[in-house]
């Protein structure tokens, strides 16, 4: 189970005969956990990537929007895995997109309370030694 979504959530918008095809590598029949938990994990990494610049990461608690938009991610990268995204399945996972970039550049928001992360300014520190040559010590050079 990842921080935003489980197997049982993919299988809400998809049927479990579509996850095997989409899994079983070796023709066992049945759902490939390791290959869902791995699309689930890189799925929640690319949303995190978007969200933390704006966010802690990962959001608790996790809004539904997130959720539904994860699982979309999730299902995108595991028919890549054999046939290729249907138009449907490539149309949700642009609009899941969409909406990260988004949250990202500060468009929308999660409705959360979560705090910008402190790393996240774009301000830069410079310090440096004293000056060794000055005007006035150079003056009669």
């Amino acid at each position: 189970m990842g921080n935003y979504i489980a197997k049982a959530d993919i299988l809400k918008q998809l049927p479990e005969a579509d996850l095997i095809q989409l899994t079983d590598d070796d023709d066992t029949g049945s759902v490939n956990d390791a290959i869902v938990d791995g699309a689930i994990t890189d799925s929640e990494g690319e949303v995190d990537g978007y969200l933390a610049s704006r966010y802690s990461t990962p959001v608790t608690p996790v809004p539904n929007i997130v959720k539904a938009f994860t699982v979309d991610i999730a299902i995108h990268r595991l028919y890549g895995r054999r046939q290729g995204a249907t138009e449907d399945i490539e149309k949700r996972y642009n609009n899941a997109i969409r909406f990260f970039k988004n949250v990202s550049t500060g468009v929308v928001t999660l409705g959360v309370d979560a705090p910008v992360p402190e790393n996240s300014g774009s301000g830069v520190d410079i310090q440096s030694d004293a000056r060794i040559f000055t005007r006035e010590n150079m003056n009669e050079f």
